[in-house]
C-alpha cells in the first residue's frame, strides 16, 4: 500500500515516504471502551503511540522503536512536546526503572493522585534512555492479556473492566472492540498520524474513528455525529469542525441526506454519508494500468487514423482526472463522450474503451 496519489502529491511525499508511510498499523478497537478522566487525550496519546510503533500493533511480537516526544507531538498536529509529556504523565506508573530516588515527598504524593485519578500505572509504564528517547510499554492491564501469548494481543473489555485496581475506567460491553464485525482491530494507515498532514489531533482522531467504521475498505460510511462524538469523548460541534478539517484537506467529503417528512408531518435527517475521496480518485497505479490497457487495445486494431487523437485525448484526460474526485468507471464515460464529439467512429471507441456499467 502507498499514500493515496491525490493526498501524496498534495503535501509533497516522496515515492519512498508514500510506501512507507502507506504501510499500516493494527490497532485494537478496545481503547474506545475507555470511559476515564480527558477520553479524547487518551485516545491521541494511544493511537499516536501505537501508530508510530512506541507501543505494539496487535499480534506483534516485539517493539523496539525510538519515537521522541517531539515526533509524537508533530504527528498528533500539537503545537509542543510538552503538551505530549503533559498527556502521557496522566497514564504512567511509577517508572519500574532508573526511578528518582529523592522526590520530594509532596510531589510524589500529588504524582500518586494524579496517577490513581487517570489509571496511571494500570495503562503505561516509560522506561527512560540515557540521550535516547523513552521506551514505552504497557503497565497492569498487559496482565488482563493471555500471557501465554508468542505476541502482543490487546485484552478485551470484559477483562479491562474487572481489573482489581482500574476497572471502573473501562466499559465492559463497549461494542467498540468490534463485536459487530468479529474483528478485535483494524489496519490504520501511518500517514493519518503525520507531521505532514495540517490536521488536529481531534481530527486525526475522527479519521482513525472512520477507519474503525469499515472507510478504507467500503469508501463510504454514515454514522451519526452523535454516535462519533460519544465514541471519542468530544463534543457534537467539534466533529463537525473535524469533518470540515478532513473536508479542506482532501480526505473526505459530507454528503448531506435529504430530508424526509415523517406521516406526522414532522421533518427527520437520516446520518450524513462520509466519503473517502482517495478511493473516489484515479491513483497513479491505477493511471499506469489504464495507459497499459489502452496500449493493449490498439494494438487489436488495424485503422491508424485515429490513434494520435486517441492517445491525445486520454493523455490529458488521465493526467487532469487525477487531481479531481471521480473513479475509473467515470473516467472512461468522459472519455468516450470526449472522442465521440470529437469525430472518432463509435464503433471504434467501443473497442478501444470498456463500457461503463448501468
Amino acid at each position: 500500500m502507498k499514500v493515496p496519489y491525490t493526498i501524496a502529491k498534495r503535501y509533497g511525499f516522496t515515492e519512498k515516504q508514500a510506501e512507507a508511510l502507506g504501510l499500516t498499523r493494527d490497532v485494537p478497537r478496545v481503547w474506545l471502551a475507555y470511559r476515564g478522566p480527558r477520553k479524547a487525550q487518551f485516545l491521541a496519546s494511544m493511537l499516536a503511540l501505537i501508530v508510530k510503533g512506541a507501543l505494539p500493533e496487535e499480534g506483534q511480537r516485539n517493539w523496539s522503536a525510538a519515537v521522541s516526544q517531539e515526533d509524537l507531538a508533530s504527528g498528533s498536529g500539537l503545537a509542543s512536546r510538552s503538551t505530549v509529556t503533559r498527556r502521557l504523565v496522566q497514564l504512567y506508573g511509577q517508572d519500574r526503572q532508573q526511578a528518582a530516588p529523592a522526590i520530594d515527598g509532596k510531589a510524589a504524593a500529588a504524582g500518586e493522585r494524579d496517577r490513581d485519578s487517570a489509571g496511571g500505572g494500570a495503562i503505561l509504564i516509560r522506561r527512560r534512555r540515557f540521550a535516547q528517547p523513552n521506551a514505552y510499554g504497557f503497565g497492569d492491564i498487559a496482565r488482563a492479556a493471555d500471557s501465554r501469548a508468542d505476541c502482543w494481543r490487546a485484552p478485551s473489555s470484559t477483562a479491562l473492566a474487572a481489573h482489581p485496581r482500574t476497572g471502573h475506567l473501562w466499559d465492559p460491553d463497549a461494542a467498540g472492540e468490534g463485536a459487530r464485525s468479529g474483528k478485535s482491530y483494524k489496519p490504520i494507515p501511518k500517514w493519518f498520524w503525520d507531521s505532514r498532514l495540517p490536521l488536529s489531533d481531534t481530527a486525526r482522531l475522527v479519521l482513525t474513528y472512520y477507519a474503525f467504521c469499515g472507510i478504507l475498505k467500503y469508501g463510504v460510511v454514515h454514522p451519526r455525529q452523535s454516535t462519533v462524538a460519544n465514541a471519542l469523548g468530544i463534543s457534537i460541534r467539534s466533529v463537525y469542525n473535524a469533518n470540515r478539517e478532513l473536508a479542506a484537506a482532501g480526505i473526505i467529503r459530507v454528503a448531506h441526506p435529504k430530508l424526509e417528512r415523517r406521516p406526522d408531518g414532522s421533518v427527520c435527517r437520516g446520518p450524513a454519508r462520509i466519503i473517502y475521496l482517495p478511493l473516489r480518485s484515479v491513483s497513479e497505479e491505477e493511471a499506469a494500468a489504464e495507459r497499459e490497457r489502452l496500449l493493449e487495445a490498439q494494438k487489436r486494431l488495424h485503422d491508424l487514423r485515429y490513434w494520435q487523437q486517441v492517445n491525445q485525448a486520454h493523455s490529458e484526460l488521465l493526467e487532469a482526472w487525477k487531481l479531481q474526485e471521480g473513479t475509473l468507471q467515470s473516467f472512461w464515460k468522459a472519455l468516450r463522450q470526449r472522442l465521440i464529439e470529437g469525430g472518432v467512429p463509435r464503433a471504434m471507441v467501443s473497442q478501444l474503451i470498456p463500457r461503463p456499467p448501468d
